[in-house]
């Protein structure tokens, strides 16, 4: 478990699962409590990936209930998760695409070098900013990049 998926737990734990369950005793948490909170993140104008993520760090949180006897059941066990929701993504044009990256024009829509480096990066290969982030010489293997780390800001 890494120390940014920890905060993201804490940061769940505290602005979604405890003002609805923290008053409430782990026994008498119940299938269908839960489904009415996942419901409720719609109606807060959240998407369902951050009711799922929710879900997810309840169920980790009620499995390890079970495993010291604190509750004899997980009730989680039995809720599903919600239906993924997406957004619309506009996909550029192949000419929206080369004039983005036209290297004549690079000064002029790129406010430095390497943020249209970076970009570039991530619309040839498809790497996410946290991977770009942590290329570093060693990472050059010939025509390959090695992704092999992460780098976040709060953590290096």
């Amino acid at each position: 478990m890494t120390q940014s998926y920890a905060d993201t737990a804490k940061g769940i734990l505290d602005n979604y699962i405890l003002p609805k369950f923290g008053k409430m005793s782990m026994a008498h948490i119940r299938a269908y409590d839960i489904e009415k909170w996942l419901d409720a993140f719609a109606g807060k104008g959240l998407v369902n990936a951050t009711a799922n993520l929710a879900l997810s760090i309840f169920k980790t949180m009620l499995n390890e209930a079970v495993r010291r006897n604190i509750i004899q059941i997980n009730p989680s066990t039995s809720v599903a998760r919600l239906k993924n929701t997406s957004k619309v993504r506009n996909i550029p044009s192949d000419s929206e695409v080369k004039a983005l990256f036209d290297e004549e024009k690079k000064s002029e829509i790129w406010t430095d070098v390497i943020y249209y480096l970076g970009n570039l990066l991530a619309a040839c290969t498809g790497m996410r900013i946290s991977e770009i982030l942590a290329v570093r010489g060693e990472s050059l293997k010939g025509p390959y990049i090695l992704v092999d780390s992460q780098y976040k800001i709060k953590y290096g």
